[in-house]
């Protein structure tokens, strides 16, 4: 598709192609770095065994982090209405000039079945 459409201008298309032949090969270097890597890791047998130590402390952080996860799936309203809150504060940190009320803020505003009408609606010439 993206070489496609490079093919109208002779030399987009041979860059394209260029950086196209560029990722192939990295990502056989990769491939071939990284099997090695799972290979070691699960086809050869250990030079010396490995005992699992956990204790209390691990079994600790583990129900903390279970019962987390509990908590945040099935109860996410929380977290949603702090992002919500913390949005401004975190536009005005990354330096955004302005703030530009989004899609969802305008279905929340005007309700869904006017800005769909209005996302449907052909162009007046």
């Amino acid at each position: 598709m993206l070489l496609t459409a490079a093919t109208a201008e002779p030399e987009v298309a041979r860059w394209m192609i260029a950086l196209a032949v560029v990722g192939a090969i990295n990502a056989a270097i990769a491939a071939g770095y990284y099997l090695r890597v799972v290979s070691v890791m699960y086809f050869r047998e250990a030079e010396q065994p490995v005992e699992a130590r956990g204790g209390r402390g691990a079994h600790a952080v583990a129900l903390i982090c279970a019962g987390l996860l509990v908590v945040v799936g099935c109860m996410p309203s929380g977290l949603v209405e702090q992002s919500r809150r913390a949005r401004p504060a975190a536009i005005r940190a990354a330096g955004a000039e302005r703030t530009a009320s989004t899609t969802h803020d305008a279905v929340r505003r005007e309700g869904a079945r006017t800005h769909l009408f209005r996302l449907s609606a052909k162009p007046e010439r």
